[in-house]
């Protein structure tokens, strides 16, 4: 193999071909490449010295020295670097950043904490994965749940670099389904008769922003996004931006005077909610204090919104549409009527053929 452009032309000086042993090996990235040096104990005489130009000639040399030979990936990453480009994929894909540090760069440190950094994705086999799956539950007792996510982002970290995955060939503990917190219809009414009524100096105004969650089911980083300019009052539509494609959202005739309010005399690209989605958490948290509920977030309006509009008679597939779903499946997780036969029929137009 020809060395890398612009690098250094290769020693001449080469491994040992008598009985030798190798004992450590390190590596460098430089502009040109990797640049590999390795410590080799000939005739009892330490050598300490360049091996190869390129990263793979000198994995192939420390491979044939312990009398093994495969082929090296295309991509030798390390865990620590494996961890940096999966945080860099996710936010180039536009993931928020509280996302990337709840789950993927939590995760990478547990991953640090059980490997070393510099140990190759490669060398993390099946048998690795399920020393890590054993220590997790053993040593650290935490629920199927939480091992079924550490496995997640792992099996994420092995497609995003194109390495052979061993997640696949290992058996995930299934989590138990989360109990979801929803309100009625009626319930809401009441919640927000409350919270207006209540005398409060924001109180009005929490009301609107509660109003606005629960009649559109948007996600909190989707009104977090959301800006004046979003808002068409003269056409009755809202633009959202949310996890998948921007979709459309039809303004409700009770929620036009809402919105007005909470778009009067703003700046086309000033956002609707300063705040963003620490404003909707802290303001649900204290409300739901006061209200001595037992649940209230904007993930909990969400699936009332969800569930008011089957209670209504709305099809499944235009409540996918309207709360953003790509696959209907998860709208179905969404739901909580109280008749079963509407999971199965959801159940039953995924398993339709299309046209």
């Amino acid at each position: 193999m020809e060395p890398a452009r612009n690098s250094p032309p290769r020693t001449s000086r080469k491994p040992p071909q008598r009985k030798a042993r190798l004992s450590n090996i390190a590596a460098r990235r430089t502009a040109a490449g990797w640049r590999w040096r390795a410590n080799w104990f000939h005739d009892s005489v330490r050598e300490w010295g360049p091996m190869r130009a390129s990263q793979e000639e000198a994995y192939q040399d420390f491979l044939a020295m312990r009398g093994h030979r495969q082929e090296l990936p295309k991509a030798v990453l390390t865990l620590k670097e494996a961890i940096d480009r999966l945080i860099e994929v996710s936010r180039n894909k536009g993931l928020a950043e509280q996302t990337i540090e709840d789950h993927y760069r939590a995760r990478g440190k547990l991953f640090l904490s059980a490997w070393a950094p510099d140990t190759l994705l490669s060398r993390i086999d099946r048998k690795e994965v399920e020393w890590f799956i054993k220590v997790r539950r053993e040593k650290h007792s935490v629920t199927d749940s939480t091992i079924y996510h550490d496995l997640a982002v792992l099996h994420r970290l092995f497609e995003v670099t194109g390495t052979p995955n061993p997640v696949k060939d290992v058996e995930r503990p299934k989590p138990r389904e989360a109990k979801r917190a929803f309100f009625t219809k009626a319930e809401v009414e009441q919640v927000i008769a409350k919270v207006r009524g209540s005398g409060l100096p924001a109180s009005k105004r929490h009301a609107d922003v509660l109003t606005l969650l629960f009649a559109t089911g948007m996600r909190a980083t989707e009104v977090e996004r959301l800006r004046v300019k979003d808002v068409e009052l003269g056409h009755g539509r809202i633009w959202v931006r949310g996890k998948n494609k921007p979709r459309e959202l039809p303004i409700a005739s009770h929620l036009r005077p809402v919105l007005a309010r909470l778009v009067k005399d703003g700046d086309p690209e000033e956002p609707i909610i300063p705040g963003g989605a620490y404003y909707l958490a802290r303001m649900c948290k204290v409300w739901q204090a006061r209200l001595k509920l037992p649940a209230l977030s904007a993930r909990a309006l969400r699936h009332s919104f969800a569930t008011a509009l089957l209670d209504g008679g709305c099809p499944v597939h235009v409540a996918q549409q309207l709360m953003g779903h790509a696959d209907l499946e998860t709208t179905a997780r969404y739901l909580h009527t109280r008749d079963q036969s509407l999971r199965d029929a959801v159940e039953l137009l995924r398993q339709t053929p299309a046209a």
